[in-house]
């Protein structure tokens, strides 16, 4: 769960687009828990993201494909297929240039974030500065 405090740090900027193009930078964003999703999906979609969601790694399989996302943002642990089976999917796949933020309510889930070779890992409960500093990695290296 995220940190209830984190809506005061929600702006209304738009820092989702492409530099590159005018159109919003998709963010596909995988969790069982419906609160976590739509916070996210709330806070980014302000900052100017278009946010797909799913529920599990089968329904994020079939965004991937249908919606190309610019980064993806995954839980570890979720019913029907889980986020390290679907994080060997994606890989597997050949879409090796999407960044994958791994989330993670488990204190054992850095090991599990580090085996897998992700990029990112973050510990639920989190702020969303820090989720925020982990996409800038990815999105050029400014603000989301």
């Amino acid at each position: 769960m995220v940190k209830k405090n984190l809506f005061a740090e929600v702006t209304r900027t738009k820092r989702g687009v492409a530099s590159n193009r005018n159109e919003p930078l998709r963010v596909l964003i995988v969790d069982d828990d419906r609160s976590m999703i739509g916070f996210l999906d709330l806070a980014l979609s302000l900052d100017g993201y278009k946010c797909v969601n799913a529920n599990n790694g089968r329904e994020a399989m079939k965004s991937v494909i249908e919606r190309d996302p610019s980064i993806i943002l995954l839980d570890l642990a979720m019913p029907v297929m889980d986020g390290q089976e679907f994080y060997r999917w994606l890989r597997a796949s050949g879409r090796t240039e999407v960044p994958v933020i791994l989330m993670t309510a488990n204190q054992n889930g850095r090991k599990t974030c580090q085996e897998l070779g992700a990029q990112a890992c973050l510990t639920k409960p989190f702020e969303l500065s820090e989720l925020e500093a982990q996409m800038s990695k990815f999105m050029g290296g400014g603000k989301f």
